[in-house]
């Protein structure tokens, strides 16, 4: 799958087996498909995936290109059998908010911008 985004670098992946953070049952219960109950995801035990990761653009200010970037690789990952509870950008794009983060300053330090992807597969 990765041959698939080659600009996607990945640094880390931290996997670990209990149950979900309540960051990630918050994030699992806020998803449109989401039909559990906070409850049941309370009880439940799932195999949890935190992949982080650099965006290697040519354009590391073409916010929009790697939002959808990220949100397609996310989503890959999100259709191998895992959930996909969360997405964290380099940059803040909420409607709520303004456009932040550090990706494209004049003070370039040619480091790519990060993001963070976790992901739950519940256990039976």
């Amino acid at each position: 799958m990765l041959d698939e985004f080659p600009q996607v670098d990945l640094d880390r992946i931290d996997f670990s087996v209990g149950h979900p953070d309540p960051r990630d049952r918050a994030a699992a219960l806020s998803q449109p498909s989401a039909s559990r109950s906070r409850s049941d995801l309370q009880g439940e035990a799932a195999v949890r995936l935190e992949i982080s990761g650099r965006v290697n653009a040519t354009e590391r200010n073409d916010y929009r290109a790697i939002t959808a970037l990220v949100r397609r690789f996310a989503g890959a990952l999100g259709n191998s059998g895992y959930e996909l509870v969360r997405t964290e950008l380099p940059f803040d794009v909420t409607s709520e908010g303004t456009l932040t983060g550090d990706i494209g300053s004049s003070t370039d330090t040619r480091e790519a911008p990060r993001f963070t992807v976790v992901l739950l597969r519940r256990l039976p």
